[in-house]
């Protein structure tokens, strides 16, 4: 309840700022402003709260005609530092890394509060704590992104090293090298591979890094040149992401889906256990200052 206050308090506030101190921008249907929005990810039910905002036209009664693009954040970040696109979603290691290489991205808005990487075995694995994946075969995406770092993060605050682990390069087959144990451990988004794997009837142990660390999470990137130039479009970009918060607050609000998405197994229990699983996940828009970045 006070996370939704808070929220409708930021979308007043915003509507009364942008009302009193910025030109109106059209909102004819035929005039929206499209937006590119690279989501880093394939089609997945843990985008549901974007879709149901499009659905419900949040972002069109903004001015905005947002398109999905399932490119990697890596492609995201390129072209929203060379200004190609003006947007971007990311994990929240990659801003400090691209503005390090001199790209001049900027985290705008916070999209989860918690860092969304676990670290998920079968239960007849054992993988209780941290420490139990001594020796084991653990399987992520690659050494890359919010998954390696949320792996070298949780396993550097209990002593271990990368070397202590054998780690297994497998892109996004997570789900599929779990189920045929061809991996021990992987390591995945909480709210998408263990919401399937559960679904297919696996007991599981997971672990989040969030319990053990506190990293900067997935958000909005613009960059410096859109920020300044065109501030009211980043705000109504977040605003449009507020939105979908409330959307995601209100039971069966978030039911839209992607068609991609869905061809993923159906609604069901894959979307009940999405609800379950990212329950406490999401942000109204925290600043994420105090966070520790590797």
């Amino acid at each position: 309840m006070k996370a939704r206050t808070f929220i409708w308090i930021l979308v007043v506030l915003f509507l009364a700022v942008s009302c009193s101190t910025q030109p109106e921008r059209d909102v004819d249907t035929d005039e929206l402003t499209l937006i590119r929005l690279p989501m880093g990810y394939i089609p997945n039910v843990q985008y549901a709260p974007f879709y149901a905002a499009v659905e419900k036209g949040f972002f069109a009664e903004n001015g905005i005609e947002l398109k999905f693009d399932y490119s990697y954040e890596t492609d995201g970040v390129a072209l929203v530092g060379t200004n190609e696109i003006q947007f971007s979603l990311v994990s929240g290691e990659q801003v400090p890394i691209a503005r390090a290489e001199g790209l001049p991205i900027v985290y705008v808005m916070a999209w989860y509060e918690k860092y969304p990487i676990a670290v998920v075995a079968k239960t007849e694995q054992n993988v209780k704590i941290p420490q139990d994946l001594a020796g084991k075969r653990v399987a992520l995406p690659g050494p890359f992104g919010a998954n390696y770092v949320g792996l070298r993060a949780l396993m550097g605050k209990v002593g271990l090293q990368e070397s202590d682990i054998i780690l297994e390069s497998v892109g996004f087959t997570q789900v599929e090298v779990l189920a045929t144990d061809t991996s021990e451990v992987v390591v995945v988004y909480s709210a998408n591979e263990p919401v399937q794997l559960i679904a297919q009837g696996y007991d599981l142990d997971v672990i989040l890094v969030s319990d053990y660390v506190d990293l900067v999470s997935n958000g909005l990137i613009t960059n410096e040149i859109t920020l300044a130039e065109d501030p009211e479009l980043v705000g109504l970009a977040d605003l449009g992401i507020l939105l979908e918060f409330e959307v995601h607050g209100h039971p069966g609000g978030a039911g839209a889906l992607d068609p991609q998405a869905q061809s993923q197994g159906g609604r069901g229990g894959m979307d009940s256990g999405w609800r379950r699983a990212s329950h406490g996940l999401f942000s109204a828009g925290r600043d994420p200052s105090h966070r520790d970045i590797l």
